[in-house]
């Protein structure tokens, strides 16, 4: 296991998302939101079975949108590391791999290895999570930087379903959001169509006052 920087950690818990371009591509991130929600409901998400054969479900994610993405685990990081600092796997696990220069460089590996190579280049050989296929990519000396690693522990393999929940309560908050707004918008414009008498100002006082009571 790789080293825990704190007791948090064992508490920290994301999502791993996984869509296909060639290869696997992965996304290790906090949030997960589903980006057209209104095109689903819940039996989608309680008959679907994840498959790198499934067109996916397109989301938000803390930092960007995926497209296509067509497994989501629930995951706790246990372990943080650099491939400075453990430049191999002790043992078969999980680990997620990061390059910080490049967005899409996240993959989620059973083991890895990163190798120096003449001139400062580096090769890094890791088998896939997901199919169990091998690949190589080779670095350049000008691409010097660490590759971050994250071992961590699957505590659900199809989290679509909590994902599905999460958006739809997300979505009932923005709309009494949006119903609350729109009320005191309408009677600012009520107040605004009152003809100035000298009670405008009173009136105005009475419908804000009464719009905020009823909050």
């Amino acid at each position: 296991m790789l080293a825990a920087d704190n007791a948090k950690s064992f508490a920290d818990v994301w999502y791993l998302l996984v869509r296909r371009e060639g290869k696997n591509y992965y996304e290790l991130s906090r949030t997960a939101r589903l980006l057209e929600p209104q095109r689903f409901n819940d039996e989608v998400f309680s008959r679907y079975q994840p498959s790198s054969k499934q067109m996916g479900f397109d989301l938000w994610t803390d930092s960007t949108i995926r497209y296509g993405v067509y497994q989501a685990w629930k995951v706790r990081v246990v372990g943080t590391s650099d491939s400075v600092k453990t430049p191999a796997s002790a043992k078969d696990s999980a680990y997620v791999l990061i390059y910080p220069r490049n967005p899409d460089w996240k993959f989620c590996a059973k083991k890895y290895s990163v190798v120096s190579l003449k001139g400062g280049a580096r090769r890094i050989v890791y088998t896939d999570f997901q199919d169990g296929k091998e690949t190589v990519i080779d670095l350049s000396a000008d691409w010097p930087r660490p590759w971050q690693i994250y071992e961590i522990e699957i505590l659900k393999a199809n989290a679509f379903v909590e994902i599905w929940e999460a958006t739809k309560r997300s979505r009932e908050g923005e709309h009494r959001t949006q119903v609350a707004a729109g009320r005191l918008e309408h009677a600012s414009c009520f107040v605004d169509l009152i003809d100035p008498s000298g009670l405008g100002f009173e009136c105005k006082r009475r419908l804000f006052t009464a719009t905020i009571d009823n909050q």
